[in-house]
């Protein structure tokens, strides 16, 4: 469908159907402008720009945006953006992706045919979106095709969404962003529930990355730890629990190490039996790190609970 001349904020839905009087109406129901996504090197505020009747995540709905855990080079992975809690009847929608660099890799894939369309602007930024038809859903599938590689570092995902209020203007309107990550390492556990007085193992996988030094992360609190670069720990290394892997190795075995030839490492942690531990969460995550002890890349964060 051929766009209609566009002088509103990105996202402005209309009504199917409905008689407009100006190009204000019409808004972006078919397809916002790229770069409102709220993603860095972007316009600030989203789509806050034009629709500007309330703070960037003020509204009551929920927005999401999900992908997998954890990349697989060169295949598609699903993604998936939308609203709950919304009793609207229009809303919209616009994602991107960007590496550790900054920069879009890979292609968008359009798998709902006539509610979403790409929008490739440059080499280094492309977007996915609503279209005129699919302002009505309050939520989307797409994917997105990995490239055989990516710079190192964690991939994210950032979307915003428009919640509509269906006055044919950008005034009203509820504008919403969310980030989704992806990373290239995994640490991985077969239960997520560990019963006191057992041994559990954590498996990291870290491809292109053999014979390098790891450490693992422990922490009883979620946290952003900055590594240097664009790595981001999300396990702090530097408070909590994160002590105890260096100074009880028997607890804790193999959370320091060198990777094998593939980039795996497998570490223990030997539960003393402490009925008091049940319910506690605990949060691992690993980061690797080259011969000069620079990070090369991190894992996504796993949290358990004991029982």
């Amino acid at each position: 469908m051929k766009r209609k001349p566009l002088y509103a904020a990105a996202l402005a839905t209309v009504l199917v159907g409905a008689a407009f009087t100006s190009d204000l109406a019409i808004g972006f129901s078919s397809g916002p402008l790229p770069g409102y996504t709220g993603a860095p090197g972007e316009f600030s505020g989203a789509c806050t720009a034009c629709h500007n009747s309330y703070p960037l995540n003020s509204g009551s709905a929920n927005f999401t945006v999900s992908v997998p855990t954890n990349l697989t080079p060169s295949a598609a992975h699903p993604v998936s953006v939308g609203f709950s809690g919304s009793s609207n009847t229009r809303h919209g929608f616009q994602v991107t992706m960007q590496d550790s660099a900054g920069m879009f890799k890979g292609a968008w894939v359009v798998t709902m045919n006539n509610p979403t369309q790409t929008q490739t602007t440059s080499s280094s930024a492309a977007y996915h979106e609503h279209t005129f038809s699919g302002n009505s859903l309050n939520a989307w599938t797409m994917g997105w095709q990995a490239p055989a590689s990516v710079t190192p570092g964690p991939i994210k995902f950032y979307a915003a969404g428009n919640q509509a209020n269906m006055d044919f203007s950008s005034s009203g309107d509820y504008i919403y962003t969310n980030v989704a990550t992806m990373w290239q390492a995994s640490l991985s556990t077969p239960n997520a529930s560990w019963p006191t007085g057992t041994s559990q193992v954590l498996n990291l996988n870290a491809p292109g990355h053999a014979s390098e030094l790891y450490v693992i992360a422990v922490s009883e609190i979620p946290g952003q730890t900055p590594l240097g670069g664009p790595f981001i720990l999300e396990a702090n290394i530097f408070t909590g629990l994160s002590d105890l892997a260096w100074s009880l190795p028997s607890v804790f075995a193999n959370f320091v190490g060198t990777t094998s030839a593939t980039g795996t490492a497998t570490a223990t942690v030997n539960i003393p039996y402490y009925p008091p531990l049940a319910g506690f969460p605990l949060y691992f995550a690993a980061v690797t790190a080259d011969s000069m002890l620079n990070p090369s890349e991190v894992s996504n964060p796993r949290m358990i609970t004991f029982q």
